[in-house]
């Protein structure tokens, strides 16, 4: 019985380390924002969440929280079965356009994180996305101008001056300002280089919605490579990350793929046990 209670603490201890609490009031690099918007033109707000280190996911924790009250305060009571509600996520490693490659969290400079439709949780083999040198520095320009602007204001920066803070790290943003979500996203060109075939957010439709993120570098030197990444770090092509989802009740999560090392030390772990409880048996 000790041998079991052991190997279930060791379990316990294992799923803990890839679990990290996420408080943010203020955004910094690497952060990862969510955002949100309608197309109903009776919505004129698009909603933007912080939920924090974007390089604790890359590295295999995870995250939730509920915003029901914030997205029932925007969109309405049916935000989730209207059908004009979708939802997607990006960051950037630095808080400005940069080609640095010391990378202090793990990530050189422009490297960018963003969100893309899917149907399952977990890599499912989509066809990774390629950027051009130039779409590259396009798409963290943009990236930084939803979180890091002041005077016409990203509502994620500092504390949500001029605009309106709806707690839990969150704020809207009316839908004309070039800068809220919708301004980057009800695009031909989702932050200046996706079409439609592979646009950042995803449309909520009456059951639970999935976004993959994906990072995408501009240099490899110094890049830790993700716990889940599906290829080798490679410039310009998109490397798996983590899925997202936001459920009926409005709770926005992820639950990252364990590593590699994890199943294997998992897999050791349930071999011991069953050892151990086979003598005791014998």
């Amino acid at each position: 019985m000790k041998t079991i209670k052991g190997i279930a603490a060791l379990l316990t201890a294992i799923t803990a380390a890839q679990i990290t609490s996420f408080a943010q009031t203020t955004w910094n690099a690497g952060d990862l924002i969510v955002g949100f918007r309608s197309t109903d033109v009776a919505e004129t707000s698009s909603f933007e969440i912080n939920v924090g280190s974007v390089f604790a996911i890359r590295n295999g924790g995870s995250f939730s929280v509920n915003i029901n009250t914030q997205l029932v305060s925007l969109f309405g009571a049916d935000w989730f079965t209207a059908g004009n509600v979708s939802f997607g996520a990006v960051s950037s490693a630095y808080s400005v356009n940069t080609t640095d490659t010391a990378a202090p969290n793990g990530d050189p400079g422009r490297t960018t994180y963003y969100t893309q439709a899917t149907s399952t949780i977990g890599f499912s083999g989509d066809t990774a996305d390629t950027l051009s040198t130039g779409n590259r520095s396009t798409i963290n320009t943009q990236i930084l101008g939803l979180i890091n602007t002041s005077s016409t204001g990203s509502p994620l920066t500092g504390s949500f001056v001029g605009q309106t803070n709806l707690g839990s790290n969150s704020a809207s943003l009316l839908n004309t300002n070039t800068n809220s979500w919708a301004g980057k996203t009800a695009t031909t060109t989702d932050f200046g280089v996706f079409g439609s075939s592979n646009a950042v957010d995803a449309p909520i439709n009456g059951t639970t919605t999935y976004v993959d993120l994906y990072r995408m570098l501009d240099v490899t030197t110094n890049a830790v490579t993700p716990a889940n990444a599906q290829i080798a770090n490679t410039v310009g092509t998109g490397q798996f990350v983590a899925t997202l989802q936001i459920t009926s009740d409005g709770t926005l999560s992820t639950s990252a793929i364990p590593e590699p090392s994890s199943y294997a030390a998992l897999a050791g772990l349930a071999a011991l046990g069953l050892v151990a409880t086979r003598r005791r048996r014998a």
